[in-house]
């Protein structure tokens, strides 16, 4: 950190670097960050120039379900150091002969665990921006950017060999994102009101593409954490252009000294055009909009007294399709593309929230219900009947209605001590059965709850800290979520815990340990065994998927600080 220099300026650079093992299986992950900013004022403008880097390149784990963690236990993951038993995998696959144990009579356990994947992300975005204070009244603020993006995700697949070479090939879905655009606002204060516009645009390049590369006799080469380079082949490769404007125009207006009152809205419009760059008969090409003229937004707020208030907003939403050849309106062929493009909706939303608020001395708490109603929900169902063998697509599948009601607070009822809790509720359930293009049920969803939509989630924490030994002590619990639309498959719910303990050093410590910290850190001190993801591979209507990940088991951490 810089600190002023001559002529008002100030900046700071940062750096990190993390590496880690997997805590199961083998692998690691890691990134490298640096950030960088600068502020300058030039009279009556102050401009912010920015730059941010990162590189992380991270080994996956292994997407599981249930039955294979009945079977071969909680630590199931990819089988990254064992290649042979990767190739005689693939092997009994292609040959439909016996798999090697473990997995004898295990019918597809070519899916049971793959011999590694990996996802590699490198991105630098950087941008200018200037707030001019053009009267005591009237501000303005204009922000250009940019950013670029190198990906790639890896996976040794079994279903393609290596030309010459072993059973196995590297698979990747690779894409390169380049966008720009400007975000530009201002702000007048009058009367009691605060007027406020803006005006974003950005252009967005996004190229996909699915390649197969070689693999040695070893699996050594290609390392799983560097970009691939040579593959044997191409599949396809997709080119998308995204151009989103949204205006949106809002008043905060204060009536009284208890009474707020914010009323808006947004406008959106987003233009995706598809290319196909390799044209493999799988992929469209074409043009589908997304465009919401007008979302209102409006919220009130009264304080009742000086500890309390009440609070109420409205707000519609639209979520605009995207441009890949791996998901939205573009993930099937022409003619399925065809079929949709001029009839398929944007998903909306209507949300509404009502709410108290409580402050007074060491206490403080809020209770807020909402309700949010879903339209146009998108689903990809196939186009006719699935066995003359027409490619699936996006289709409008009905609503969704979710409500609930969220608590929480805050007490210090000691002069070191505070206990802090919460408590949500939620209920979201389809509220239509899912049809396909044709009309006909292809999952009963009707009144079934959506998935990895828990019912309660609840936390608390008992906190010490008296100026330099502070702790605490963190339960968090998740009740049971299904990932199958028709609610036939769930994971339990779970309860972790969490303990920390440290102590700073004040200057009474002396120069040296000055400003130093020192904390331990235990997650998952129970050693729980529970799933901590689900739908890391998309969700079914019914039966069991490789979709889950377990959570890590009982892990300590010491961390050590030095200010100066």
């Amino acid at each position: 950190d810089s600190g002023e220099v001559a002529g008002g300026g100030k900046g700071y650079v940062s750096f990190t670097h993390q590496i880690s093992d997997k805590w199961k299986g083998q692998g690691v992950q890691k990134a490298i960050q640096v950030n960088g900013k600068w502020v300058q004022p030039v009279g009556p403008v102050k401009f912010t120039g920015f730059v941010n880097y990162s590189d992380r390149r991270e080994n996956d784990y292994q997407d599981l379900d249930q039955r294979w963690l009945g079977q071969f236990g909680y630590k199931l993951d990819n089988i990254s150091n064992n290649f042979p038993l990767a190739v005689a995998l693939a092997n009994a696959y292609n040959n439909d002969t016996a798999y090697p144990a473990p997995f004898t009579n295990t019918p597809d356990a070519i899916d049971a665990v793959y011999y590694n994947a990996s996802g590699l992300r490198k991105d630098v975005i950087g941008g200018l921006k200037a707030d001019w204070q053009i009267t005591p009244d009237f501000t303005a603020h204009v922000t250009g950017y940019g950013h670029h993006n190198d990906g790639r995700g890896l996976w040794y697949t079994p279903y393609v060999g290596t030309p010459g070479g072993p059973p196995i090939a590297l698979r990747t879905t690779e894409y390169t994102i380049n966008r720009g655009g400007a975000i530009a606002s201002a702000d007048y204060k009058i009367a009691g009101n605060d007027i406020e516009g803006g005006l974003w645009y950005e252009d967005n390049s996004f190229q996909q593409a699915r390649r197969f590369y070689g693999v040695d006799a070893t699996g050594s080469s290609p390392n799983s954490l560097d970009f691939p380079s040579n593959p044997f082949f191409t599949q396809w490769v997709g080119h998308f252009k995204t151009k989103t404007w949204q205006f949106h125009l809002q008043d905060t207006w204060r009536v009284t000294d208890a009474l707020k009152l914010n009323f808006g809205f947004k406008s959106l419009n987003v233009d995706v055009v598809g290319n196909q760059d390799i044209v493999d008969g799988k992929h469209p090409v074409g043009e589908i909009k997304s465009t919401r003229n007008f979302l209102p937004q409006a919220g009130v707020n009264y304080k009742i007294d000086g500890s309390s208030e009440v609070f109420a907003d409205y707000a519609e939403n639209m979520r605009a399709f995207v441009g890949a050849n791996t998901g939205g309106p573009f993930s099937t062929n022409q003619v399925g593309f065809d079929a949709i493009k001029s009839k398929l909706k944007p998903e909306t939303s209507q949300t509404g929230e009502l709410g108290y608020r409580f402050h007074a001395g060491p206490i403080q708490a809020v209770v807020a219900g909402y309700y949010v109603k879903f339209h146009d929900r998108l689903l990809a169902t196939q186009v006719g009947a699935g066995i003359i063998g027409n490619p699936s697509a996006l289709s409008n599948v009905g609503s969704v209605t979710t409500k609930g009601v969220e608590v929480s607070g805050a007490w210090k009822f000691a002069p070191s001590w505070s206990l802090m809790g919460s408590y949500a509720y939620n209920s979201s359930k389809y509220d239509q059965n899912t049809l396909d293009g044709s009309g006909a049920v292809v999952a009963l969803t009707g009144g079934k709850t959506v998935v990895d939509a828990p019912k309660s989630i609840a936390n608390a924490t008992l906190g010490y800290d008296n100026g330099s030994l502070f702790g605490s002590v963190n339960v968090a619990y998740t009740s049971s979520r299904f990932y199958t639309y028709t609610n036939d498959r769930s994971v339990p719910g779970h309860a972790v815990v969490d303990l920390a303990l440290g102590y700073r050093f004040d200057e009474k410590a002396g120069d040296v340990l000055k400003g130093v910290e020192i904390q331990a850190n235990v997650a998952n001190a129970t050693n729980t065994r529970y799933y901590g993801t689900i739908g890391s591979n998309g969700y079914g209507n019914s039966g069991d998927n490789d979709t889950l990940q377990a959570g890590a088991p009982v892990e300590a951490f010491i961390s050590v600080r030095k200010q100066f």
